[in-house]
């Protein structure tokens, strides 16, 4: 069959919660790892912990652990994405809604020009008949 599907959450208790994270960062760290060595690719990964003092700072944990490593890795994948013929782009608010409005004008326009063609035609059949 499979597993049955269970709800993230939160873990509540705060000493279960550090050792399962520390215990899936290891495991995390692992296998990204052993994916880099079978595959021959580059890995780099970034997580932030929990600073064990409770004064609400961050902690970036990353492997491979050389800064200059990962910044030329993000460095990389920031040129590749340049490279490419054509970027994501994001739409705000506003430019939805201006685009929007700019393809309902168009539409209407072109409804305003089926109507008058049917009410004002600019061809009429007697006109064949003329010499």
């Amino acid at each position: 069959m499979g597993r049955a599907s269970i709800t993230l959450k939160q873990i509540s208790n705060e000493r279960s919660r550090k050792t399962t994270f520390l215990r899936r960062k290891t495991g995390l760290m692992k296998k990204i790892s052993e994916f880099s060595k079978r595959c021959g690719g580059e890995h780099c990964l970034i997580m932030y912990d929990d600073n064990a003092d409770g004064n609400g700072d961050v902690e970036a944990v990353t492997s491979p652990e050389n800064p200059v490593e990962i910044h030329s890795m993000i460095q990389k994948y920031y040129e590749t994405q340049l490279k490419k013929e054509r970027p994501h782009k994001t739409y705000g608010i506003e430019e939805f809604f201006k685009n929007r409005k700019n393809m309902i004008e168009a539409e209407i326009s072109k409804v305003h020009k089926q109507i008058r063609s049917i009410k004002y035609p600019t061809w009429d059949p007697s006109f064949v008949n003329m010499e």
